[in-house]
């Protein structure tokens, strides 16, 4: 009997939990946003582009076995490696970027990172971008998926991202935030007031005593030509 209640609580949890995931990804999928903040990480939630300013200057991937029961794939600006094809993938109609893919695999504890088939996988696995090969960690094992170093602007530390497929399989971007482009200051300069007292101050007195001089020699003039 004990047995029983404590398989109908786990049943139940798990039940929930199920839902509770659901619900979540439902309301990202609504979503207008390419990508939205989660702490310190970028979520990737559909198809479009995206610019990320990464933290510490590289390019790091996250995927959880759990949530991946589909298929995504990104395109990322890349410095090298686009004359290997495994890298380009399917990323050759974007200028000089590079692919990172992930799917689910037929088997509960399988998913493909690139085109290599992961075994024995449980929750989530990280690689990091970098020319040849980048290593898939999970757990106590490492894999290597073709790759190539991804183009980071050495200023603001941005990079340019293309997901190009979305499917059931979100992609986590470690230590990134979502690019706010910095908008220059176009403060115009005061004009000058006509009527300001420090403008008529600064009028040398001899210029008008000249115009003055002036003024009455023209009168002077007029008046004895009439």
């Amino acid at each position: 009997m004990i047995l029983t209640d404590e398989f109908q609580e786990n049943a139940s949890n798990n039940v929930q939990q199920l839902l509770n995931n659901h619900d979540k990804s439902f309301n990202e999928m609504l979503s207008d946003d390419i990508g939205i903040q989660q702490g310190n990480d970028v979520k990737l939630l559909k198809p479009g582009s995206i610019n990320l300013t990464l933290t510490f200057n590289k390019l790091e991937f996250e995927v959880c076995k759990h949530d991946c029961i589909g298929e995504s794939k990104i395109c990322y600006e890349s410095l090298n490696g686009l004359g290997d094809t495994n890298a380009v993938g399917s990323c050759f109609t974007f200028p000089s970027s590079c692919e990172f893919k992930v799917k689910n695999g037929k088997d509960n504890d399988q998913i493909y990172f690139g085109d290599s088939l992961l075994l024995d996988v449980s929750g989530c696995l990280l690689s990091k971008m970098e020319y040849k090969y980048a290593a898939v960690l999970y757990g106590k094992f490492s894999a290597p998926i073709k790759s190539c170093d991804p183009k980071i602007n050495p200023i603001d530390k941005m990079i340019k991202l293309q997901v190009m497929h979305f499917s059931l399989c979100p992609i986590i971007v470690k230590n990134a935030k979502i690019h706010v482009p910095e908008i220059a200051s176009t403060i115009s300069p005061p004009t000058a007031n006509s009527n300001d007292p420090s403008l008529t101050a600064s009028f040398p007195w001899w210029a008008i005593l000249i115009i003055v001089l002036v003024i009455v020699f023209v009168v002077v003039a007029i008046v004895f030509v009439v």
